[in-house]
């Protein structure tokens, strides 16, 4: 069984009851695309920009 990700369940309930995927369909697009503009707002208005972006070397890590 192939399920959309929710805030109504954990993964792990998700499973529990026999989902054997979760996607989580645009939401990571979504979230990084609002993460960028924040961004972009923040430097052309001289705001503060989010203190701890991870490291190129971590994020290296990740893949």
């Amino acid at each position: 069984m192939t399920d959309c990700a929710t805030p109504s369940h954990t993964i792990v309930t998700r499973a529990d009851l026999g989902v054997g995927r979760t996607s989580t369909g645009s939401l990571l697009f979504r979230a990084a695309l609002a993460a960028s503009v924040e961004t972009a707002v923040a430097v052309r208005d001289g705001l503060t920009v989010r203190r701890d972006p991870p490291s190129y070397s971590k994020i290296n890590a990740w893949s």
